[in-house]
Formats: C-alpha cells, sequence, structure tokens
C-alpha cells in the first residue's frame, strides 16, 4: 500500500465540506478518559482530486476501534474531518477548523496540499501515507508510511530490471501535473539503472491509447509502463489489450502503480488486465479465507463499519491503515507510560519517528525506518510490494518487497 501519485493541484476556489463521523462521542468514556481529536484531512469533490473511500476507511477504522479496542487505552476516537478539494487555501482552511476543533493529531489521507507550517506553529504533528509535494517529504512535523512518487518510481525502475528482466521498456505517461512528476523520476531511476526506454505521452483522456503504445513500442522492447491513473487506468489497459490480440509484439508485460488495481478499474476491463503487474501490496485483503490476521480484521471491519462495505481496492486499505498504525503507535506509548487514555499527539509522533521495534505499518507489516532518506526526513517507510493480475479478478504476489532506497540515497 504504498505512494503515490500527484504533484500539483487545481487552484480553485474551496468550499469546505466539514462532518462529524460519529466515530466517537464528545464525552468522556468510562473511566473518565477523554476523547482524543484526530483531524482528518482529505481532497474530495474536486473533478481532479477525488478520494472519498480514503476518508471513509478512517471512519471505518475508528469506529471498529470505538467498539472492539476501546478507543486509544479507554480515549474515545473522535474524529474532525475536512475537505481541501485538492487546493492550497482549501489546506489551508483546514488547517485552521483542525486547530479551533483541537486536533492532537492530523492524519493526511490525500489532501494534495498539506499546510505543514501552519500545524507545525500550532504543536499538531501530522501523519499520512502518500507524500506529494516538497513541502510533504522535509517536514520536520510529518511523518508518512510511504515513499510517495520518488520511492514508487524508483520501485518500478528496480522491478522492471531484477524481476521482469527488462533491458529496454516502452513508456506511456500523461502529460498532466502528476505524469509530468513520475516521468522523470522514472527516467533517472531507469538510467541509473542501465534500461533504455522509448517515451510517448498523450492527454489526460484520450479517445485511443492505441497510438501511444504504437508509439512507445520498440521491437526489442521487453515491457510497458504506463503512468495513468483514473479514467486512464482502464484505457491503456483495454487498448493493450487490443493490440496484444492482433499483434503478438505487444504480448509483453505491462507494470502501472497501485491505482489501477483498485476494483473499479479491474471489474472494467475484466481479463484485459492480463499480464499487468502493479506497484502496493493489499493483495491478501482481496482473499476472502486470507490467513493473515491484519486482512481478516480489515475485511470483517470494513464490511460492518464502512458505509460502502467491503472495498479492497482503490485507496480503502491506505485509509484504514493510516489510522491503524496511528492508532497502535498511540496505545503503545500509553503502555509505556502507564497512565489511563490517550498520550498526547506529539508524544505518539515522537515514538513513530523513534522507529519503535513493536511497530509495524498495518497490513503490510514493515517496520518503520524514519530518517532512512537523510534529504527526506518525513519518510518513514520506502519499500514497495507488487502484484500481478492472474485471472477472475485474481491477484498473485510477484514480489514481497522492493526497497528504491539504493536510488533515493
Amino acid at each position: 500500500m504504498r505512494g503515490v501519485r500527484f504533484a500539483t493541484a487545481t487552484a480553485a476556489v474551496v468550499a469546505l465540506l466539514t462532518t462529524a463521523t460519529g466515530a466517537g462521542a464528545a464525552a468522556p468514556r468510562q473511566g473518565g478518559a477523554e476523547p482524543f481529536v484526530i483531524g482528518v484531512i482529505n481532497a474530495e469533490g474536486s473533478p481532479s482530486f477525488d478520494f472519498p473511500e480514503y476518508r471513509q476507511a478512517i471512519e471505518a477504522a475508528a469506529k471498529y476501534a470505538n467498539a472492539k479496542l476501546d478507543g486509544i487505552n479507554g480515549s474515545e476516537i473522535e474524529l474532525e474531518t475536512c475537505n481541501t478539494k485538492g487546493s492550497g487555501e482549501g489546506s489551508d482552511a483546514c488547517a485552521q477548523q483542525l486547530i479551533d476543533a483541537g486536533a492532537q493529531i492530523v492524519l493526511a489521507a490525500l489532501p494534495v496540499f498539506v499546510a505543514h507550517d501552519t500545524f507545525a506553529a500550532a504543536g499538531i504533528p501530522v501523519i499520512g501515507n502518500v507524500p506529494i509535494l516538497p513541502s510533504d517529504f522535509t517536514a520536520e512535523n510529518a511523518a508518512y508510511f510511504g515513499g510517495g512518487n520518488p520511492g514508487v518510481m524508483a520501485s518500478i525502475a528496480i522491478y522492471l530490471k531484477e524481476n521482469l528482466g527488462a533491458k529496454r521498456v516502452g513508456i506511456v505517461s500523461t502529460t498532466n501535473p502528476a505524469g509530468a512528476t513520475a516521468l522523470p523520476l522514472l527516467t533517472d531511476a531507469l538510467d541509473e539503472l542501465g534500461v533504455e526506454y522509448q517515451v510517448a505521452t498523450g492527454g489526460d483522456a484520450e479517445a485511443d491509447y492505441t497510438p501511444l503504445f504504437r508509439a512507445a513500442n520498440d521491437p526489442e522492447a521487453d515491457a510497458f509502463v504506463s503512468l495513468y491513473a483514473g479514467e486512464g487506468c482502464t484505457g491503456t489497459m483495454s487498448a493493450l489489450d487490443q493490440l496484444r490480440q492482433t499483434d503478438p509484439v505487444f504480448d509483453k508485460p505491462a507494470v502501472t502503480t497501485a491505482l489501477c488495481a483498485s476494483e473499479s478499474v479491474i471489474e472494467s476491463v475484466g481479463e484485459a488486465a492480463r499480464n499487468w503487474h502493479f506497484s502496493g501490496g493489499g493483495i491478501e485483503v482481496r482473499k476472502p479465507k486470507t490467513k493473515d490476521p491484519d486482512a481478516k480484521l480489515y475485511r470483517s471491519a470494513m464490511k460492518k463499519y464502512n458505509e460502502e462495505g467491503l472495498v479492497v481496492g482503490g485507496f480503502s486499505v491506505p485509509g484504514f491503515q493510516l489510522l491503524m498504525t496511528t492508532r497502535a503507535a498511540a496505545v503503545a506509548v500509553a503502555e509505556q507510560e502507564g497512565t489511563k487514555g490517550a498520550p498526547s499527539g506529539q508524544a505518539i509522533f515522537d515514538s513513530i519517528k523513534s522507529n519503535p521495534a513493536d511497530i509495524e505499518v498495518f497490513i503490510t507489516h514493515e517496520k518503520l525506518d524514519c530518517g532512512v532518506l537523510p534529504d527526506r526526513p518525513a519518510v518513514c517507510v520506502l519499500a514497495n510490494p507488487f502484484t500481478s493480475y492472474v485471472k477472475n479478478g485474481k491477484f498473485k504476489l510477484t514480489a514481497e518487497r522492493i526497497d528504491p532506497t539504493p536510488l533515493l540515497g
């Protein structure tokens, strides 16, 4: 469950969407522990940035924790959510809203912009999964359980060479800000590894993606890479499938990000997803009979507490993961302090940044390694698993752990 994907956002004027989640009551729980207020910022409702499933999964995890795990050491988890709509103005307004609400800590779902300086001035740490802008990587008050675009693109380059044996690849990429940021990160990593490439770029919503693959293809290429997301996932998968059926020179593996492994994309393209490989894990949550305890918990909790029911793709898993990992760190600190109720947000953050041996990221089971990249101190996890589509909606794990540190350090 790993990082991706956007670099800049639209500068539209934001109308804030603020909701009380019902994850916790305002009154203290039995035993006198005060509620613990967690701020949640996310981008929703914008044509370019709309990730409601991220917030919904955080809410489901909070409801589960309050109902089954006594919140955080007896403190009810109370969420205060705010919609940035993917703009800087919205981020600033959300920061003030969460400060006024008394948030102890802020979970950055996928807000695109994060007002790190404002939160830092108020003494409120930020925890997230997907660093996007340069300030996300360098903020002193932030910790991210993913390496963002630099980590994902470097991991894809390593996977292409070491796991697929690629010596030359064809790349199709959108020219939107996300693609414009990701593409040089990918090509720089390929250059460092000595993998040759041919690039074809197109718009956000091409009527036909086959010309892009034709332009990127080289008879000697060993694989394709797509840097498209959203509707571009279905478009590129369908186009390559069409080409594979008519010309064997296109029948080669393709690699893309976890955004294209969502349920909606796979349901739309069906078996056209054959021989596509995806950065990011989450494969265990797709298995009804999984033996992984975190995946079992996720499936049962989402069925009961998520307003959309069980969702196993997209940003639902990272959302649930973000709340549960943060809660685990909080409980560990509370137990060390020997006090009833949740510790302070700063104490939780300080513990996360110290890389405690007994805390791992929920579902992926990655150990924290904050500071692994000195020039990106907010990054605490870099490694990425990879999966590939098999058939009938099923995936297989093709690489348990690709560590991009050698290309980033």
